[in-house]
């Protein structure tokens, strides 16, 4: 496999239990998170499910401080891969329900230039999150293009929404009744651009559209 594609991808695989009413309060704050580790997988009987959403601007952040709980080292030394913003048709105001964050960093395997990757999935909704790493991916000749975090902290995932929604997503949203979910990602070596794609799928009739927002 040339990439990671989920959390599943990776060697070592965690995930915790969060308290989503104040994780990101405490995290603003500067108090290191509580992270209450449970058994690989979603959990069958989560204590949380509440509606709750955060911005890009809070997802990067809260990535950062579980990077440095997790893996105990500096995040700042790992590039932005690719990241994906998720919330349903009926709530497009920018405050997404979930996020899905990889990193990338080259190193040296056997003589050979490889990226080790780490992925974050946050879930505050279920009060969830999980991680995967210590994996190592083929190095192509060009190498991965970063996310640059400029641009998206500049032009911001609920931005994209924003716009996307003015361009024909909302009058995709009044013909499902809102029956739908919506995808902000960004993925610039997959898609060989550093724009937004916005994609609202359907939930009944299975329809989607999507949208290319430029991120500067």
């Amino acid at each position: 496999m040339p990439y990671p594609i989920s959390t599943g991808s990776f060697f070592t695989i965690g995930s915790a239990i969060i308290e989503p009413t104040t994780f990101l309060e405490d995290i603003k704050n500067g108090k290191e998170p509580l992270l209450q580790q449970v058994q690989e997988g979603f959990p069958e009987d989560t204590p949380f499910i509440m509606s709750i959403g955060w911005s890009q601007k809070d997802y990067l952040e809260i990535a950062h401080t579980i990077h440095k709980v997790i893996w105990k080292d500096d995040p700042d030394e790992w590039h932005l891969y690719r990241v994906s913003f998720y919330t349903s048709c009926e709530n497009p105001s920018g405050k997404f329900e979930n996020a899905d964050l990889y990193y990338y960093q080259e190193v040296q395997d056997n003589g050979k230039r490889k990226y080790s990757v780490r992925n974050i999935l946050i879930e505050p909704e279920y009060g969830y999150i999980a991680w995967g790493g210590d994996s190592k991916y083929p190095r192509p000749i060009l190498g991965w293009t970063k996310i640059e975090v400029k641009n998206i902290l500049s032009l911001p995932a609920e931005k994209a929404l924003e716009l996307t929604d003015q361009q024909g997503g909302s009058e995709f949203r009044n013909k499902e009744n809102n029956d739908c979910r919506i995808t902000v990602n960004m993925w610039p070596w997959g898609y060989d651009r550093s724009d937004w794609k916005v994609g609202y799928s359907g939930d009944v009739d299975l329809k989607n559209i999507e949208f290319w927002i430029p991120s500067k």
